[in-house]
């Protein structure tokens, strides 16, 4: 199945794929809800909290996820007080994330292809992230259109970090290209 027919069919699993979703439908609960966005608030702390903070990223200045399906790690840096911006290649999960997500005024949802320009100025973001989403992309082309987006969009100095769930293709090559590793 496709991304788009993933999220047709039960949004939250299509995103999680965490058991406590994995019967519902699109119909979406406040406590389906509720469980969704805390799980985000984790997974942030585990992987993204030591990225910005207002230390190293002052409030003010511009976050944005690849991937971002319904916003669920978004929202931790929205409720900060960050200028986010969610990309993803979903419709519908950009739908519901314009309907569900809890806070409506210092965010931005845009849809992208990994064909066409996303549709972001270069050198605007301060700090962009991804959590399991690259090795979801099966095309070499469209896995280095992508990568080169991003940084087309980085600000000059920028932080940028990318999570793998797992060992990937991509994922060894990095350091030969200059970005740092760790696991």
């Amino acid at each position: 199945m496709t991304w788009e027919q993933k999220a047709n069919e039960n949004p939250l699993f299509a995103i999680m794929s965490d058991d406590i979703f994995a019967n519902k439908t699109k119909e979406i609960g406040a406590s389906d809800l509720a469980a969704f966005y805390k799980k985000g608030e984790l997974l942030w702390k585990i992987f993204f909290s030591n990225l910005i903070n207002e230390d190293n990223v002052p409030l003010g200045k511009s976050v944005l996820e690849f991937g971002c399906g319904m916003g669920r790690l978004l929202n931790t840096p929205a409720l900060l007080g960050y200028k986010c911006i969610g990309l993803d290649i979903s419709e519908t999960q950009l739908t519901l994330a314009k309907e569900h997500f809890p806070i409506k005024s210092n965010v931005e949802f845009i849809k992208v292809d990994s064909k066409k320009q996303f549709a972001v100025e270069a050198n605007s973001v301060d700090v962009i992230y991804s959590y399991a989403v690259f090795q979801h992309i099966k095309n070499l082309s469209d896995f280095y259109f992508s990568l080169n987006e991003l940084t087309r969009i980085l600000k000059k100095g920028g932080l940028i970090r990318i999570q793998f769930r797992a060992p990937n293709q991509y994922s060894t090559n990095f350091k030969s290209i200059g970005f740092n590793t760790f696991n």
